[in-house]
């Protein structure tokens, strides 16, 4: 069944929520030519998102940032990492409810 987007399921949503940065943002058209680089890196769309126009303040962080989060949710190996996440979870709860011994 597919769902319509936002998708509402038993209080949980999918829609984005509005958010809009407490302190300055970058002004492009003032920017550091290494502000420039660290936003160039990333995709094109960043130069209109708040959020990367904030973290743009500190561009070596930013990229540093950015390495990371792409290693995490775009690795080869992430789906196994969840499989085994879920696998561990399944154990776990048959621990818990197990009256017999069991291992993890």
């Amino acid at each position: 069944m597919l769902l319509r987007s936002p998708g509402h399921i038993n209080g949980s949503t999918d829609a984005i929520p509005p958010w809009a940065p407490w302190l300055d943002t970058v002004d492009l058209a003032q920017a550091t030519p290494g502000q420039l680089a660290t936003l160039d890196e990333m995709s094109p769309t960043v130069r209109q998102s708040p959020c990367f126009l904030l973290l743009a303040h500190q561009p070596e962080i930013q990229l540093h940032r950015s390495v990371a989060f792409d290693a995490i949710m775009f690795a080869s190996d992430a789906v196994a990492l969840f499989a085994w996440a879920n696998r561990l979870m399944l154990n776990l709860g048959e621990a818990v409810l197990s009256p017999g011994p069991t291992t993890i």
